[in-house]
């Protein structure tokens, strides 16, 4: 992989002197990206998401994916102000989580995850419960 460029290692929001990006998470897999400068930009897709299905677009203008030999970022060149527009479905599924299997092996508990995300789990998620999920971010 080249060493210069803007990395965008994981799409969260931000702002600061290099680029401007809104990500699209929880609900959608994917940022809006705004460079400050042009060069090349490398934007780190999850590793779970389906190459296929990735899709960029400069402002506004659907565009060839360049991937970048065989890792997980897609590379593009960029000018000051482009709108990078990139998206990827996310994965849907239930991990069932049996840790005791001496102590409580018929204790499960399911965890039901958007993308990076758990929406939900069974059984109920409270504190007396289950500490590990509250339904919505913790401030720590």
């Amino acid at each position: 992989m080249e060493s210069g460029g803007l990395y965008i290692n994981m799409p969260f929001t931000i702002n600061n002197e290099l680029c401007e990006v809104k990500s699209f998470f929880p609900n959608y897999g994917g940022a809006e990206i705004i460079p400050r400068s042009g060069g090349k930009i490398y934007i780190r897709v999850p590793h779970w998401a389906d190459k296929k299905s990735v899709e960029l677009k400069i402002n506004g203008v659907k565009s060839d994916i360049l991937w970048e030999s065989d890792s997980p970022y897609v590379v593009t060149d960029s000018k000051a102000g482009d709108v990078i527009c990139i998206t990827w479905p996310l994965v849907k599924f239930t991990h069932i989580s049996q840790v005791w299997t001496v102590s409580a092996p018929d204790l499960k508990v399911e965890f039901d995850w958007l993308g990076n995300n758990v929406t939900g789990c069974r059984p109920p998620a409270s504190e007396d419960k289950i500490a590990l999920f509250h339904l919505n971010p913790r401030i720590i």
